[in-house]
């Protein structure tokens, strides 16, 4: 299961809001009665699908001056970036600092 590095409090409010816009639904996870499972709704799906084209489209229209390939080579680079253990540990870093301001 994917790790998403998001501080538990914001993760709770970002599915209150989605679940009060009827995007998202959680339920009791049947094997920990502990957990939650979220599952998306039909109408999250329909508004995910709309802002994936829009992405999609603002890719094109940012990236414009970029041939296809070096799109692609971009996409693969900062995908790299988003991935690696320096830049991971600094977002851990800012988030464990920002939870002790809290505290």
């Amino acid at each position: 299961m994917p790790c998403l590095a998001i501080d538990p409090a914001t993760m709770v409010t970002s599915l209150d809001d989605l679940e009060r816009a009827g995007y998202a639904e959680r339920t009791r996870d049947p094997q920990d009665r502990r957990r939650y499972a979220v599952d998306i709704t039909d109408d999250g799906r329909k508004v995910l699908a709309g802002l994936n084209r829009t992405l999609v489209g603002l890719d094109s229209e940012i990236l414009t001056a970029l041939e296809t390939t070096e799109r692609h080579s971009l996409h693969a680079l900062l995908s790299s970036l988003a991935e690696s253990p320096v830049l991971t540990s600094m977002f851990d870093t800012v988030r464990e600092q920002n939870s002790t301001k809290r505290a």
